[in-house]
């Protein structure tokens, strides 16, 4: 095979960070298998961030809106790794009605590790709720710009052609197994302090920041890199 030329590998650390395979728009003598190797030797990775810079965020709540509700847990999944940030809510903390105010600071500071988020309809529930909850307890929630985001929710959406968006869906039409189901009688007892009940939800929590992962490496090849803030 021919040897691979400056201007190729210039293409190859310009253009392929931001849009992966796709760079081989720009090099149609090359295959992506060729592509593959290439990267790998010279060290070039698709995405604008380091290993344990991204991570894939999830919220647990007892209502939809935060002026009716609290966190009950989070987690904040380490992109490429087992680590995974988490917090779960006490039921002494609920008595005290301390509610959700250490683990809102908490997931501040955990939010805090990352240069880029993923969440699964965060745009419109996670991150705003969160926001949300940190300014009723004044903790410093991150200011515009700080943080980047990327709601999955929304690349299936406008990417995908399913009966339903909804993360579990999407888990049953690319076989990825682990999406747990909650009932009502789970979340009113969690509510209200339930411990078996609140491991459950965690537990649950812990799972859907994993599975979100799986979910994205499979169509994050169909978008580019956005650079929008939490």
């Amino acid at each position: 095979m021919e040897n691979w030329t400056k201007t190729e590998d210039k293409i190859l650390k310009k253009h392929y960070p931001l849009i992966g395979s796709k760079v081989i728009q720009f090099l149609p003598n090359r295959t992506l298998t060729a592509i593959d190797h290439r990267v790998r030797r010279l060290g070039i990775k698709y995405g604008l961030f380091e290993d344990g810079e991204e991570g894939y965020l999830d919220i647990e709540t007892t209502n939809l809106r935060a002026d009716f509700a609290y966190m009950v847990s989070y987690a904040i999944k380490v992109k490429g790794s087992d680590k995974v940030y988490s917090g779960v809510i006490t039921k002494k903390e609920i008595f005290d009605e301390e509610f959700d105010k250490r683990l809102i600071t908490e997931c501040i500071t955990d939010m805090r590790r990352f240069k880029r988020l993923y969440t699964y309809y965060g745009t419109k529930f996670d991150i705003p709720f969160l926001r949300s909850r940190a300014l009723k307890w004044k903790a410093e929630f991150p200011s515009f710009g700080l943080i980047q985001h990327q709601d999955i929710y929304y690349l299936v959406k406008n990417r995908l052609c399913l009966s339903r968006n909804r993360l579990e869906a999407v888990c049953e039409f690319f076989g990825i197994d682990g999406k747990t189901k909650l009932d009502g009688d789970i979340w009113v007892r969690a509510a209200v302090g339930n411990k078996e009940c609140l491991n459950y939800i965690y537990i649950h929590n812990v799972a859907d920041v994993a599975i979100l992962e799986k979910v994205h490496q499979r169509i994050k090849e169909f978008c580019d890199v956005n650079k929008r803030s939490i």
